[in-house]
């Protein structure tokens, strides 16, 4: 069979040219933007925040920032002597648990609840209920007041100084009411 060649022209216009051509471009825009969203979507989930860094737990004062803010729904207070015996007792439940105290996985963030699920953790008996006893006797010094944070404390400390201050002077005027033999008080 032999080729068979087509053509022919157009007798009317095309009335919906506009409306394709926008309709393309709106396509077009839309492709472009979808694009462009995956790009950036691709970009910022491969970016990552560093960790905060942790805190200076050598100075006492970021410890008792840090233990008050990680324990504020139970009200406890910090002293280095409460922070040394949770720090005993976190010792001590790590080696019932054998778990290494430099470990990073098992860091303490100073939370309280913290050493009491890993108390939990504990198999024996005998050593989970003397841990948990402590937690408690240790949980609730921490819930008393340090008399240093007391309203009171600086009137209080005022006037016991006061007290020190005069006591040579007034030690020496009742000495000398009593005729009791001199005595001298040595600096410190």
């Amino acid at each position: 069979m032999p080729p068979v060649k087509l053509c022919g022209h157009a007798i009317m216009d095309d009335d919906h040219r506009e409306w394709r051509s926008e309709v393309e471009y709106e396509l077009d825009m839309r492709h472009r933007d979808r694009f462009i969203n995956e790009i950036i979507d691709d970009i910022m989930g491969g970016v990552r925040t560093p960790p905060p860094e942790s805190p200076d737990l050598e100075d006492p004062e970021v410890w008792r920032v840090e233990f008050e803010e990680k324990n504020q729904k139970y009200n406890l207070y910090y002293t280095p002597i409460i922070m040394g015996l949770f720090k005993n007792l976190r010792e001590l439940v790590y080696d019932a648990l054998k778990i290494d105290i430099d470990d990073p996985e098992y860091y303490w963030d100073l939370d309280v609840d913290y050493i009491k699920s890993k108390i939990n953790e504990i198999k024996d008996d005998f050593t989970h209920e003397a841990m948990m006893r402590r937690y408690k006797d240790i949980f609730n010094i921490a819930k008393k007041k340090p008399l240093d944070r007391s309203s009171m404390y600086p009137y209080c400390r005022k006037i016991i100084e006061e007290m020190a201050s005069d006591f040579e002077e007034t030690s020496n005027t009742v000495r000398r009411e009593k005729d009791v033999m001199e005595y001298h008080f040595q600096e410190p």
